[in-house]
């Protein structure tokens, strides 16, 4: 078990009875001396200063012997009554010496938290340094993390982590700070989860759209998503008829969200043309952006969604927390054709179905293979209505193809990368609590403050504090979020720890977890940190 020492020293008179060190000593025992509070230097012996109201350990810049007064005559306690820097006399071979090491568990020679035992004799680092190897960090945080405290490349920053030591007072005496008490922490904003789901009309005029979405699936456009995107997932659909209709392929979700892009591609392979009438644009729209299947029969399928997990969106079941985008392939114009359908079936107009797909955060793009005007605009306007614009031209993401269907996959990726990129997001910053933390403690709740956005344009581990607008949306004033941000951007938040006066203290280190995530439009991860919260040890008492 480690014993550290909360940056307060404790000072023992020595016996004469070490042994091979009497002769280095020369002097009667004295009384322990402890250190604590204090007020004024009178408030503590002569070897010691009040320094922040405690009594701290004189550092001496000459080699003499430092005089004890303990109460009798002053006598010269020799080299074990001071903390052993700058001439620190041992080797690694007095960690066998108990006599030594007696000595050694009753000092903190440079000061860092560690006692000198601790450090010589369990992890080799420095009594006299408080950063051995000299990254930075302190060796208190690199042993309390579990980095390697001799390793200038190896510490929690290295590893993207950050650590705050936030010392224990009782709610009765003043706060400690912690230490820093503020730290910047730099976040990328590409997005990480999406998921494409394509529904094409299906009736006769098709032909070469479906041939082209088959073929090139898997050669292109899972390839190139795949490779901008880190977790895309990919569904598929069918729409070719009114319900009432005698089509057994009215509207169908072929393939719900899926990674297996093996259960996608056989759902496109079984595209065919075999009737088609009126085809409800709007209504297929409805229905995936809604999953509610109580007003249609069997025409429609499945009935009703096969979603195993209630908190999935629409029918498809669409991830919760991934960009939703579907993408509609069609040659007839929109309103013209869902207006054929009769009206008991839902979501039959622009403002219903724009209001669904809005509702369930699902952005549309329309590929257009006719020569109308108007599905041209109709599809545009629905782009625009779900937010599906490219800020970098102020023009919905809207894509025509010739008739015969070529370029429809080249299309399909166009425009989802102009959808990952070029539409700005809101960036907000969130702390959760790990809950495997000892003791039931919540280390949001005992030790973050406020998460705050940094524009300062300095550079974070490699990366920029974009200077961007931000918001404030507690009022507090404090921004908290940057409300318009292209994907991709770096931004960075800072946290400002809270004093901890909720985790007492033991003798122990308590190493405490949360993550802080950064997160899209209020739903979608994009990266994160963990942080940690060192709770130092309480001082070893003498019996």
């Amino acid at each position: 078990m480690l014993t550290f020492f909360d940056r307060r020293t404790v000072h023992v008179g020595l016996t004469c009875a070490l042994g091979a060190l009497t002769s280095m000593l020369g002097c009667e025992p004295s009384p322990v001396v402890i250190a604590g509070s204090c007020r004024a230097e009178s408030d503590c012996d002569s070897s010691e200063s009040c320094v922040d109201g405690r009594c701290r350990p004189r550092r001496p810049t000459d080699a003499g012997p430092m005089i004890v007064d303990s109460g009798s005559p002053s006598v010269d306690a020799g080299p074990y009554a001071r903390p052993f820097c700058p001439s620190f006399p041992f080797g690694t071979d007095a960690c066998d010496d108990p006599e030594v090491v007696e000595h050694l568990q009753m000092r903190d020679s440079d000061d860092d938290g560690l006692l000198d035992f601790v450090e010589l004799c369990d992890h080799g680092t420095d009594p006299c340094d408080e950063d051995s190897d000299g990254d930075g960090v302190s060796d208190l945080v690199e042993v309390g993390y579990g980095s390697d405290a001799l390793d200038p490349e190896d510490n929690p920053r290295r590893r993207g982590d950050f650590v705050f030591v936030v010392p224990y007072s009782p709610p009765s005496a003043p706060p400690i700070e912690p230490d820093p008490t503020r730290d910047a922490l730099s976040f990328g904003t590409d997005l990480q989860k999406v998921d494409v789901y394509v529904t094409i009309d299906t009736s006769g005029s098709m032909r070469g759209e479906m041939d082209n979405l088959r073929s090139s699936f898997r050669s292109t456009i899972v390839p190139e998503l795949a490779s901008r995107i880190p977790d895309v997932w990919f569904g598929a659909g069918r729409f070719e008829d009114c319900p009432q209709a005698s089509c057994p392929n009215g509207m169908n979700n072929m393939q719900d969200m899926t990674p297996d892009v093996d259960r996608v591609q056989a759902a496109l392979d079984t595209l065919t043309n075999t009737c088609g009438g009126r085809e409800p644009y709007y209504q297929t729209l409805w229905l995936l952006a809604t999953g509610d299947t109580s007003s249609y029969d069997g025409r429609v399928q499945p009935i009703p969604r096969r979603c195993d997990d209630a908190g999935t969106i629409g029918w498809p079941c669409f991830r919760p927390d991934a960009v939703r985008v579907i993408v509609q392939a069609g040659d007839e114009p929109m309103a013209r054709e869902s207006g054929g359908c009769p009206s008991r079936y839902p979501g039959g107009t622009h403002a219903a179905a724009a209001a669904a797909l809005d509702g369930a955060d699902i952005r549309y793009v329309g590929i257009d293979s006719s020569a109308s005007s108007t599905l041209r605009d109709e599809m545009r306007r629905m782009a625009i209505d779900t937010g599906a614009v490219d800020a970098t031209t102020g023009e919905p993401i809207y894509f025509r193809i010739p008739s015969d269907g070529s370029g429809l996959g080249e299309d399909l990726v166009r425009a989802i990368v102009q959808l990952t990129e070029n539409v700005p997001i809101r960036v907000d910053a969130r702390a959760d609590n790990d809950p495997g933390n000892e003791g039931g403690v919540d280390a949001v709740e005992a030790f973050v403050l406020r998460l705050e956005t940094n524009t300062s344009e300095a550079s974070v581990e490699g990366r920029l504090c974009t200077d961007l607008p931000t918001g404030d949306d507690t009022g507090d004033g404090f921004p908290d979020h940057f409300p318009r941000v292209f994907p991709g951007t770096s931004v960075c938040f800072d946290i400002v720890p809270r004093p901890n006066q909720t985790v007492p203290a033991i003798d122990e280190p308590q190493l405490f977890r949360a993550t802080v995530r950064v997160i899209g439009d209020g739903f979608t991860p994009l990266d994160e940190r963990e942080v940690l919260f060192l709770v130092p040890p309480r001082a070893p008492t003498l019996e």
